[in-house]
C-alpha cells in the first residue's frame, strides 16, 4: 500500500519532469531568439562599404520591366540584366547610350552594369557624366558615384563620397534619405 509521503513523493518527481521539460523548452527558444538577434546586429550594414553593397543588392538586383511585351533594346538589356548576362545587358545598355545620348536610364544601367561586374573605373565615368547631365529632373548620378567610390575603396574614396552625399542631402536629389542616413552612421 502506498503511503501519503510516497504518493507526494512520486507526484513531486512527475511535476519535476514536466517542469525540466517546460524549463528546457523555455530556454532552447530562449537560445533561439537570442541568436537571431545577435545575428541581426552581427551582420547588419555598418561601415560605408557595407551600406554601399546592401544598397546595391536591394535597389540594383533586379531591375523593373514594362509589362507591356515590348522587345526595345532598353528592355531586351533589362532582360539580360535580370537574367544576370552582364556582358549582354552591357552590350545593349552602352550601345543604346551612344546612339541615343539623351537616353539616361541607358547611361544609368551602363553604370550599374559596370559597378556589378566591379569595373569602377568605367561606372564611375559613367555615373559622373550622368551627373553634368543638363535639364535632369531626377538625376542618380550623384548618389551613384558615390556608391561606386564607397565599393572601390581607395585612398581617398571615402572623402569624395563624403562630399557627394552631402551634396546629395543637400540638393535633396535621387538618394538624399539614404545619404543622410549614411552620413550619421560612420
Amino acid at each position: 500500500m502506498q503511503t501519503t509521503f510516497d504518493y507526494i513523493e512520486s507526484y513531486v518527481r512527475r511535476r519535476s519532469r514536466r517542469l525540466s521539460r517546460l524549463a528546457r523548452y523555455a530556454i532552447a527558444v530562449a537560445a533561439c531568439i537570442l541568436l537571431f538577434i545577435l545575428g541581426y546586429f552581427f551582420n547588419r550594414p555598418t561601415g560605408p562599404r557595407q551600406l554601399a553593397a546592401a544598397y546595391i543588392r536591394q535597389h540594383y538586383d533586379k531591375l523593373s520591366q514594362t509589362m507591356d511585351g515590348s522587345r526595345d533594346s532598353l528592355q531586351q538589356g533589362i532582360a539580360a540584366y535580370n537574367r544576370g548576362d552582364f556582358p549582354a545587358a552591357l552590350a545593349i545598355f552602352s550601345a543604346l547610350a551612344l546612339s541615343h545620348p539623351d537616353n539616361m536610364e541607358a547611361h544609368t544601367y551602363t553604370g550599374v552594369v559596370y559597378l556589378r561586374q566591379r569595373n569602377f573605373d568605367q561606372a564611375l565615368a559613367q555615373f559622373d557624366n550622368l551627373a553634368k547631365a543638363p535639364g535632369l529632373f531626377s538625376n542618380p548620378g550623384p548618389f551613384l558615384e558615390a556608391i561606386t567610390l564607397l565599393q572601390r575603396d581607395a585612398p581617398g574614396d571615402k572623402a569624395a563620397a563624403t562630399g557627394l552625399l552631402e551634396e546629395v542631402v543637400r540638393l535633396q536629389s535621387d538618394g538624399w534619405r539614404e545619404a543622410a542616413d549614411w552620413l550619421q552612421k560612420y
